[in-house]
Formats: C-alpha cells, sequence, structure tokens
C-alpha cells in the first residue's frame, strides 16, 4: 500500500474513531429514554388497572356493610329481639336474607344480654369462633376477619340493632368468604389486564407497615416498597411494582374493625423480571441495528469525504505542479528564443558583412575571392534554412499538429534511406558503416518520422566521427519493444553535455570534427517524434571513446 493511501487511511480511522464515541453516546441516550419512557407507560397502564380494581372492591365492600345495615333496620328483627328471646334457632328464617347478593353462608342474632336467639348454620355444620374475636362494642358496626376457615379467609359483620327511642336491642352479624374479591381479581384476569401471579394485596399495620401475618408471597427478601406512599410505582431489580392503597376507614368513618382485622391494604401489580427484560432486548435489538445502520453509514460517509478531499488535494497539487511546469517551459522557451535570436543573428551578420565588402570592393577582388564569399554565403544561408525548416518541425510538434500514422515499418528500409542521402558525408570523411540490424525485426511506427530520426541521428553520428573512423547500427528485440543502437567511435561526451543534450534553454550547436555546423534543435526534434511514437531515446558516451545512441520503440505484433 502506498503512502497516500496508507495515510488516507490513518486519517480515516482516526475520524471514524472519534466520531463512534460521540454516536454511542447517543445511541445509548436514545435506547435508555426509550426504555424509560415505556417504563412510564407500563406504570401508567398499571396504575389504571389498579383504579378500576380499587373502584370495584370498595363498592364491593360497601355493599356488603349495606347489606348488614339493611337487615338490622327491619322492623321483623326488632320485633324478634322483643317477642322470642328464648328462641334458640331457627334454620329457615334467615335463609331468604342470606341470598343477599349470594355472598353470606351463615349467620346469628343475639339479644342485649349476648345470648344467642338465631342462628344459621353452614352445610350443616356448626361455626364458632373464640369469644375474643367477638364484638366489644356492639353499639358499632365491626368488621373482623376471624381467620381461616378450610383454606378460605372469613370474614364477619356485626352491626347492632335500636328499637324504640334508639334503644340497643341486640346485634346481628353475618358471615361470608373472601371470595367476593376474588372474583373481582377474576373478571380483570379473564380480559388479561392481570395475571394470577402478578396481582396481590396484604394489610398494613397502624404504622403503615406490612403485617407480617397478611403479607403475601409478593415481596421477597431484599425488596423494597415506599410503604409510607398511597400509591407510586417503583423499579427494583428489573422488576417493575405499582401499587395503590384502600383505606376502609375512611370509606367508612362509622366502620369498627375488629383487633385481628387490617383496615388498611395494599394492591400491587407486579410486572415481572422476564417482561421488562424482554422489552428492554426488545429495543437493545433495535438500536443495535441503529448503530450498525449508522456506523455504515458514516463509515461510507467519511470515507467519501476524505476520498474527494483527497482527490481535491491530489489535484490541486497536480494543478500547482503542471502551473510551476507551465512557468519553468515558459522559462525555458524565453531562454530558447534568446538562444535562437542569437543563432540566427550570427549568420545574418555574416552574411550582411559579406554582401557589404563585395559591394564596395566587388571590382576589387578576383573570382576565386569572390566565389569564395560567395560560396560563405551560401553555407550561411543554408545554415539558416536548415534552423528554419527544424524550428518550423518543432513549432507544429508543440501545437499537436503532427499526429503519427502508424503501420509495420521494416527498421532496414529505414537505415538504408538515411544511408543513401548521408552517403556522400560517409565517403567524404571515409568513415566505415556497418548496418548489422537485423532483417527480421519490424517497428509499428510512423514511417516518416523515424525515417527523420535516423537521418537526424546518423548526421550527428558522422558530424562528430573523424575522418577513418566507424559506425555501426545493430538492433535487439526484448519484450514488446524493438531497440536500435546506433554507436560512434567519435569524439564522445562528458556528463555535462549529455545532461544538457536534450534541452531547448541549452546552447549546444557543437561545430563537429570538420567544423561542421548544426542547428541545435535537430536531437530535440528527434526525441519528440520518438515519444509521439510511444517510444524513447536515451545515450551513452565516454569522453574521445565516441558515442551509442539507443532508440527503443514498439514491435510490430501480427493480429
Amino acid at each position: 500500500m502506498t503512502k497516500p493511501k496508507n495515510k488516507i487511511l490513518k486519517s480515516y480511522l482516526l475520524l471514524l474513531g472519534g466520531s463512534l464515541i460521540p454516536l454511542f453516546m447517543f445511541i445509548s441516550f436514545l435506547y435508555q429514554l426509550n426504555v424509560s419512557q415505556n417504563i412510564v407507560k407500563m406504570k401508567s397502564e398499571k396504575k389504571m388497572i389498579l383504579d378500576l380494581i380499587k373502584k370495584d372492591i370498595e363498592r364491593e365492600f360497601i355493599d356488603y356493610i349495606d347489606d348488614v345495615q339493611f337487615l338490622s333496620e327491619t322492623p321483623q328483627l326488632r320485633s324478634l329481639l322483643y317477642r322470642r328471646s328464648n328462641l334458640k334457632e331457627n334454620h329457615d328464617y334467615l335463609k331468604s336474607y342470606l341470598k343477599i347478593k349470594n355472598k353470606y353462608f351463615a349467620g346469628y342474632i343475639k339479644n342485649n344480654r349476648n345470648h344467642v336467639i338465631i342462628e344459621e348454620y353452614y352445610n350443616n355444620e356448626y361455626l364458632k369462633f373464640p369469644e375474643e374475636l367477638m364484638m366489644k362494642n356492639p353499639k358499632k358496626i365491626t368488621f373482623s376477619k376471624l381467620g381461616d376457615y378450610k383454606n378460605n379467609f372469613i370474614v364477619n359483620i356485626m352491626a347492632p340493632i335500636y328499637g324504640k327511642d334508639n334503644v340497643s336491642l341486640g346485634t346481628i352479624s353475618l358471615y361470608g368468604r373472601q371470595t367476593y374479591i376474588d372474583n373481582i381479581l377474576e373478571k380483570y384476569r379473564s380480559i388479561n389486564l392481570i395475571s394470577k401471579g402478578d396481582f396481590y394485596w396484604f394489610g398494613l399495620d397502624d404504622n403503615n407497615k406490612i403485617d407480617e401475618s397478611k403479607k403475601t408471597d409478593i415481596l421477597k427478601k431484599g425488596d423494597l416498597l415506599p410503604l409510607n406512599s398511597n400509591s407510586g410505582s417503583v423499579l427494583n431489580k428489573d422488576i417493575l411494582y405499582t401499587f395503590d392503597t384502600i383505606d376502609f376507614k375512611e370509606l367508612l368513618p362509622q366502620l369498627g374493625f375488629g383487633d385481628n382485622t387490617s383496615s388498611t391494604w395494599r394492591l400491587v401489580v407486579k410486572v415481572p423480571e422476564t417482561e421488562i427484560t424482554a422489552m428492554k432486548k426488545h429495543f437493545l435489538d433495535g438500536y443495535r441495528l441503529l448503530s450498525l445502520f449508522i456506523f455504515f453509514m458514516l463509515s461510507i460517509t467519511i470515507w467519501v469525504i476524505l476520498k474527494e478531499t483527497n482527490k481535491r488535494k491530489f489535484y490541486e497539487n497536480k494543478l500547482e505542479l503542471q502551473n510551476q511546469k507551465l512557468i519553468e517551459n515558459n522559462r525555458t522557451k524565453d531562454k530558447f528564443i534568446s538562444i535562437l535570436a542569437h543563432d540566427l543573428k550570427s549568420p545574418f551578420t555574416g552574411i550582411t558583412g559579406i554582401f557589404s565588402i563585395l559591394t564596395r570592393k566587388y571590382d576589387s577582388y578576383d573570382d576565386a575571392k569572390k566565389k569564395k564569399l560567395i560560396y560563405s554565403i551560401n553555407d550561411s544561408i543554408q545554415g539558416i534554412n536548415a534552423l528554419l525548416i527544424n524550428l518550423l518541425e518543432w513549432s507544429k510538434i508543440q501545437r499537436g499538429h503532427v499526429i503519427p500514422s502508424p503501420m509495420k515499418v521494416k527498421i532496414n528500409d529505414l537505415t538504408a534511406s538515411a544511408y543513401q542521402i548521408l552517403k556522400l558525408n560517409l565517403e567524404s570523411k571515409n568513415i566505415k558503416f556497418s548496418n548489422n540490424i537485423s532483417d527480421k525485426h519490424f517497428i509499428w511506427a510512423d514511417k516518416n518520422m523515424i525515417d527523420a530520426v535516423f537521418r537526424n541521428i546518423l548526421s550527428n553520428a558522422i558530424k562528430f566521427t573523424p575522418n577513418s573512423g566507424k559506425i555501426e547500427l545493430y538492433s535487439e528485440r526484448k519484450n514488446q519493444f524493438i531497440y536500435i543502437f546506433i554507436k560512434d567511435n567519435g569524439v564522445g561526451m562528458n556528463l555535462d553535455i549529455q545532461s544538457k543534450l536534450f534541452k531547448l534553454d541549452q546552447h549546444l550547436t557543437t561545430l563537429g570534427t570538420e567544423n561542421e555546423k548544426g542547428t541545435g534543435l535537430g536531437l530535440i526534434i528527434t526525441k519528440e517524434f520518438i515519444h509521439l511514437n510511444r517510444g524513447s531515446l536515451g545515450v551513452d558516451s565516454i569522453k574521445d571513446q565516441g558515442t551509442t545512441f539507443i532508440i527503443k520503440l514498439p514491435a510490430y505484433k501480427e493480429i
């Protein structure tokens, strides 16, 4: 992995890591908020259920008391107490009264001397309770819990009976089971508002504490409820308790309670741990999916932002490099124009000087001298013409007007063409020319461009090769390219000259071994032509030992 990619990845991980902390804090906050809201909703629902149950129990309790008051106020009972004080029992007398709301199963009537004058049996069995449980204040309606009778709580309500002038005639007592409360609860269980094991009620003592003798199994060891409060909810160890209180003394101030009976009762609806855990798991699973989704989207967003930022920086840097390169190119071209102006000025100055001499001294010079001056003018004009042709070719390349037309080209055809053009130059310097290029080597390139390349490089080699020197051509194929070597044993170049060889801003119009002049643009144009054909040009040279130019061009491949 490259350094820029490593840098992007490091920045991405840092940004992602820094974003995850607030993300998870936010998700955690949403999770806690939803759990809290759901618990509040549970509390509200259970409180509503408790209110319904509480109203039913209160109404049932008041009806229970009203039934006894109704019995104690009947004139028949008053008459009975006056006239039949010695009657011990009457199996049929109370039956019509015992059917009231089907809540009572036995009862008795006492006169003001506490003698039982009428007594009703329960399933032909006599109910006998300890005397200490009997009412101590016969002038007040009393509610007593008399204990467990065959696994069912037995309650007793005793009411006074008054005669003329508010004289106490005696008392009436009715017995009933606590099942009437169970019937109320069964109604709510049948519609799934409460479950059997999640609703409880228990008595509180005078200090508003749980009466241990009346405590159910709802409260395990270590569980706490705010007993000093009439109603409310508490979440304890993942168990939600919603509670309310019934104070029968507030409902019926005229009612008295026996020593063994609580007047204040606590109603409790429990939401079990499993239900709350399931609720929390539901939200937790949802927020886990939300976290993964947000994490995924956040990761993509940060990555895209970083990629775009890095891309923008890349293009900014690229633009800056191009700008710097453009500035450098402009400077190079400015220097090149300066050098070019100098190269044009010198021959024109020579021509102007020769023409000035010929104008002034034409008649005094003999033909040989005139001919020599004319030849000098011709050499200068030829040099200027070559320079202008090269300059025109180079400008076309720079403006993109030169477009290569590649084709299958045999290298030996090009070298043979160049040899024919430069044959006289080779013979004038007695240079030995060896062409060892393989006949099997073909390139894929623009024929005219590469023809010019060979002419230019061979001309350059002839220029810097001494008399009786040698120039050798050979080729090699490596992978998909052909390498062409043009080697001479001429003057060679040091490293400084080689570094300036293909640069516009360097003046390299060096004279040849026979004072041959060059334009200074030949090798530059040559390199441009080779690049246009997807190749490259290299040079290997040693001072006073010769130079080898290496041309690399794409090999022709049969399709």
